[in-house]
């Protein structure tokens, strides 16, 4: 607070990085006249101990989040003091669930990053949560006018995000995503639960958790309801048969190198030592290469001190293929990055096609012209073991989608909103035109459009290509998913 008698002003900062043409500068400040004198810099921090404190009582001031001014050795303590408090608190009430309640069921404290690995792999499995693209809300927390999304295909950057991701599971502890989505409005949501099905699934993670159904009762909207409820969302909900035969079937593999990252208890706080805020414990994540994980499993080791370790990866790969062979990662096209899986019973493709085929095992997909030039495919076996084999094929392929009257505004640089202006029933979806190819006699085979509750709604003609049963999907059907029958011999 300023005044007009004078006085003397001391703040103190850590200064994050040497610069020979260093500046300081006065933000923030009201329309007026501000008179300085005896300017000056000094190393050091203030003598300890800071005001407030009484030493004799034990009581020393909480240290605010960006906002240490004390000597190093004192914030050093102070970290050091959460650490202790933090593994007391939840080890105490593992302990008092687990022996004096008799509890049964699996235990696990807060998700990675509140609170350290070390503390949280005291109790019996870890938790994290993730989201590409969180809303934003500059102004009052939630409010439903004032929110932005940054809208951008996970598709086309990778690495860092799945990359941190992977780097967040403790080598012998089971590990669970207990929150996951790519919020709405971003029109490439779709991309976001095949993606991750996949990838924990090659990560051989133990649960994943759409975030959610609903935020209420009304079960049935008919409309997209808000930034994460999936229950009025068809571009989301008719791939979830294929997300779950990718992850709980087990139809992609779990990868088969281990990338262990040493992360002893002196490491992890160090780490958050250097943090100074809770948001810097995030940064244990990125100890991993990035894109390490894309190629292989990671995992945290805590036992394994505080030296590191390096790992040959490729430098700017235009593909990152997963060890197993059955993720691939093309980033070759600038701003048209494509994802694919190809596992024996489970096909799926996601991203900017610009052109291309994609052979995907015997399955060749191509697509006619998009109208955000992106689509998000999915191909599974309901019954049978392959492709080429007799069974049932579920089909689902989704692209642009919106409430009826639903007013997206641009605020440019990637970021979107729609304010309270969500729109009404029906939502409005693109039907993506592709041409899919499968390996089998277009004589077996028999295909349906499906109406909003799965059922057979149409039955669409089967062409036949060199021998193979081709099959024309698009607007025409009015539909995002179809059923393939593919008879016995």
């Amino acid at each position: 607070e300023l005044g007009r008698k004078w006085r003397k002003v001391t703040l103190v900062f850590r200064a994050g990085r040497s610069d020979d043409r260093a500046r300081i500068s006065f933000s923030g400040l009201a329309p007026g006249v501000l008179e300085t004198a005896r300017f000056s810099f000094r190393k050091g921090a203030p003598p300890f101990p800071p005001p407030g404190a009484e030493i004799e009582k034990g009581l020393v001031p909480t240290l605010r989040k960006g906002a240490l001014p004390l000597s190093e050795k004192a914030v050093s303590d102070f970290l050091d003091f959460l650490w202790d408090t933090e593994k007391e608190y939840w080890w105490g009430m593992y302990s008092f669930l687990k022996k004096d309640l008799g509890v049964r069921a699996l235990v696990s404290g807060t998700q990675l990053g509140y609170s350290p690995a070390h503390v949280q792999a005291g109790l019996d499995f870890l938790d994290t949560h993730a989201y590409w693209h969180h809303p934003r809300f500059p102004g009052r927390p939630w409010d439903r006018k004032n929110w932005w999304v940054r809208e951008e295909a996970l598709v086309n950057r990778p690495v860092e995000f799945l990359g941190g991701l992977a780097a967040r599971r403790v080598s012998g502890k089971p590990f669970t995503l207990s929150e996951y989505n790519h919020p709405q409005p971003s029109r490439y949501g779709a991309e976001g639960f095949p993606m991750i099905a996949a990838f924990a699934a090659f990560q051989d993670w133990d649960g994943v958790f759409f975030f959610t159904w609903g935020h209420d009762r009304d079960y049935t909207p008919g409309r997209i309801t808000g930034f994460f409820d999936a229950k009025g969302d068809p571009g989301r909900l008719v791939h979830l048969p294929a997300c779950s035969h990718l992850f709980a079937r087990g139809d992609a593999r779990p990868g088969r190198r281990v990338f262990s990252i040493p992360f002893g208890e002196e490491r992890e706080r160090a780490v958050i030592r250097a943090a100074l805020d809770k948001g810097g414990m995030r940064s244990l994540f990125s100890l991993a290469p990035p894109g390490l994980g894309l190629l292989g499993r990671v995992e945290l080791d805590l036992e394994g001190g505080s030296g590191g370790r390096k790992f040959a990866i490729p430098e700017r790969p235009e593909r990152w293929i997963s060890d197993t062979g059955e993720l691939c990662w093309d980033l070759s096209r600038p701003g048209a990055g494509c994802f694919t899986v190809d596992t024996e019973r489970t096909k799926v493709f996601t991203g900017f096609p610009a052109g291309r085929t994609f052979r995907l095992g015997g399955v060749e997909l191509s697509f006619g012209k998009l109208l955000l030039g992106w689509a998000t495919v999915t191909l599974t076996c309901m019954e049978g073991r392959g492709f080429d084999r007799p069974g049932r094929i579920l089909i689902a392929a989704t692209g642009l989608e919106g409430n009826r009257d639903a007013r997206l505004e641009s605020l440019g640089g990637g970021r979107v909103t729609l304010r309270d202006r969500w729109g009404k029933a029906p939502v409005l979806c693109e039907g993506v035109p592709a041409e899919i190819l499968l390996p089998c006699p277009a004589a077996r085979v028999r295909f349906y459009s499906l109406d909003e509750r799965g059922r057979r709604k149409e039955e669409i003609p089967v062409e036949s290509r060199k021998g193979k049963a081709l099959l024309r999907i698009g607007p025409k059907w009015r539909t995002l998913w179809y059923l393939v029958v593919n008879l016995p011999c």
